[in-house]
């Protein structure tokens, strides 16, 4: 049976949230002195003879720049950008059960980038192919563009576990 270890939020040394990690990285930059816990789970996680209390927030001890460029172009950050949506039959999905989908498609001259994929299901990319939006008959959900500067927001959005806490960054 695996049990669910609930996620913990990264914020930089000027309390703007950066990112959520898993209980392994928290432990690693604490263990480092990187970072000062704000926050806990009602949650322990045993290691050889003893419990660490399992942090809900970390604050980096450093400041660390985030640049205000678009992220670069990955499947994992338009699956995120989408909200893990088939922008063709717009139902949320796994990540193991979505597609890539270039909407002018690779043979016709589309790019791989933000303007012009979208998240699909099998289903969808498999229906849509190698053809434009007017040939297949289908619509996006929305257009595609570069993904703001909310993907931290996102990703808040789509845990299930939510720390109380959380809301004075969100």
């Amino acid at each position: 049976m695996k049990t669910f270890i609930p996620k913990t939020l990264l914020i930089n040394s000027s309390y703007e949230p950066l990112s959520f990690i898993d209980y392994k990285r928290a432990i690693k930059l604490y263990v480092k002195d990187k970072v000062d816990i704000i926050s806990i789970w009602d949650y322990n996680i045993s290691y050889g003879s003893g419990y660490f209390e399992l942090p809900s927030i970390l604050k980096l001890k450093y400041y660390l720049k985030k640049y205000n460029n678009i992220d670069k172009f990955n499947r994992y950050t338009l699956f995120k950008r989408d909200f893990y949506t088939c922008y063709y039959c717009y139902n949320q999905f796994s990540i193991n059960q979505l597609t890539v989908d270039h909407v002018i498609p690779r043979s016709k001259g589309g790019k791989s980038v933000w303007e012009n994929c979208v998240t699909a299901c099998h289903t969808c990319n498999y229906k849509k192919g190698d053809m434009s939006l007017q040939e297949c008959g289908m619509k996006l959900l929305k257009q595609p563009s570069a993904p703001k500067n909310n993907l931290i927001k996102n990703e808040y959005l789509l845990i299930s576990m939510k720390h109380k806490d959380w809301e004075n960054y969100f």
